[in-house]
């Protein structure tokens, strides 16, 4: 095999191996290479890459204290829930606690175990993190070597793992629901329709958190009250001068990663109901809104889930929520800019509000499927997006016809021989008339004629500081 050696010098190695990977002269010169030349060439490629990510590694800056902090709390919930994950499968598979040293059914009894994980569970996003917390367990302990007791398990783990994957991705491009979704899913008229039961003032706080604004994963779990302004960390509600909540400013999100703040300003109706509760509760300033029973992740998802269940006699899950208020809000959406900002107020991405929170279901059994063939999340983001540049097209054409206008009636004005001072209130009107805002015209135009600023140089100038 022909083997790319390392004593080429860097200029020769660049002009004999660096192809330019970009169409028609990439393909023709990997064609026309034997097949030992190609595997030499990818290796190169695949040895180039590796070096390039090591040198931006080691030319990054240092992480600054906030980044490495952000990082130690990922690290330290990963592993949390790996061995939480590890706990109970050693409970589950074996009939004893996990230990540390009884690893047996992660190395040795992989198959069986596997097997156990896919009977046990139909969730795919589960069986996914019992896989990645024992691929975890190997790696620590440095058993997935060749020679080593878990590297068969490792291999074998690693190709469940990918085909779960292959599934999921499946899945989320199809936009169907899965079966846990079926179970706890309400149509969204249905969901609304529940808030005349609620009997508990604490029970009508949540469920309005949940549909009231746009709901997200636990982060109402913890609101801390402040009058005036947010806690610097962590999430709040904050009371206006009156001691009503005025907004939601969340800065405390799912797994302690740090993203960009999410401000919600709370609805009018919303804030009598929030005001009687924290009256009811005694609580102010500095306390949390809902008591410490029900602040824990797994407590408040549970007190969530039985809430629903308790009056609609389904079990919807923070999660289900989440997807049947996106599926509902995703059918009045006009542009891309609506996907997205709804996207950023849930705290998801675009993709993820555009697929895995958004569901459609199974066609039943003797129903036949409409003919026309279902819109993609591609398809759908595609017709969003070009019907969002045919709207940003409009309000261009619609600027330019309002621009030629307003330069119209200034230059009138401009070129009307009159004192330009007294005419001053007329530009002004115009200005605020087509929505540019306040602007002190009467401090202006001095200055522009005391520069010597003139008939379609004044207008000019006007029209300048307008936009």
């Amino acid at each position: 095999m022909t083997t790319i050696q390392n004593t080429m010098p860097r200029a020769e190695l660049k002009s004999e191996n660096d192809l330019s990977r970009s169409g028609k002269h990439y393909r023709n010169k990997m064609a026309n290479m034997t097949d030992e030349e190609r595997v030499a060439q990818r290796e190169y490629e695949r040895l180039k890459k590796q070096a390039q990510r090591q040198a931006k590694k080691e030319s990054a800056p240092p992480p600054t204290e906030e980044q490495a902090e952000t990082k130690r709390r990922q690290e330290k919930s990963t592993m949390e829930r790996n061995y939480g994950n590890l706990e109970l499968l050693s409970k589950q598979v074996q009939g004893e606690e996990f230990e540390g040293s009884n690893f047996e059914f992660i190395t040795d009894n992989y198959e069986s175990t596997y097997k156990f994980i896919v009977d046990k569970y139909s969730n795919l996003n589960t069986q996914k993190s019992k896989i990645n917390a024992m691929l975890a367990f190997i790696r620590e302990t440095g058993m997935g070597a060749e020679d080593d007791v878990g590297y068969k398990a490792r291999e074998f783990y690693n190709t469940k793992l990918k085909e779960i994957q292959g599934k999921l991705s499946t899945a989320i491009k199809q936009n169907t629901m899965s079966e846990r979704d079926e179970k706890a899913w309400q149509d969204w008229d249905d969901v609304m329709k529940m808030r005349s039961k609620l009997k508990d003032q604490q029970e009508k706080v949540v469920y309005d958190l949940y549909t009231m604004i746009p709901p997200q994963h636990l982060e109402y779990r913890n609101l801390r009250i402040r009058k005036g302004a947010a806690y610097p960390e962590g999430n709040t509600i904050v009371l206006n001068r009156k001691g009503a909540a005025e907004k939601i400013v969340l800065r405390e999100f799912k797994g302690d990663v740090k993203k960009e703040d999410i401000t919600i300003e709370v609805p009018t109706k919303m804030r009598r109901y929030i005001t009687t509760y924290m009256k009811k509760r005694e609580v102010e300033p500095g306390d949390y809104l809902f008591p410490e029973e029900i602040r824990e992740r797994d407590t408040f998802s549970r007190y969530v889930s039985g809430m629903f269940e308790k009056y609609s006699g389904i079990p919807t899950t923070v999660n289900t929520l989440r997807k049947i208020y996106n599926t509902h809000m995703a059918k009045t959406d006009e542009s891309y800019q609506d996907t997205e900002d709804r996207a950023k107020s849930m705290n998801t991405s675009v993709f993820q509000a555009s697929t895995a929170y958004t569901k459609k279901k199974e066609p039943e059994e003797g129903v036949e499927e409409s003919k026309t063939e279902p819109e993609t999340p591609e398809e759908r983001a595609e017709r969003i997006f070009k019907e969002d540049e045919e709207i940003q097209k409009k309000r261009a054409e619609d600027d330019l016809a309002r621009l030629a206008d307003i330069t119209l009636k200034i230059r009138k004005i401009v070129n009307s021989r009159k004192n330009i001072m007294g005419k001053v209130e007329d530009i002004q009107e115009i200005n605020k008339s087509y929505g540019w805002g306040e602007m002190r015209t009467k401090e202006l135009i001095p200055v522009f004629l005391n520069r010597g600023l003139h008939g379609d140089d004044l207008v000019e100038a006007l029209l300048q500081w307008f936009q």
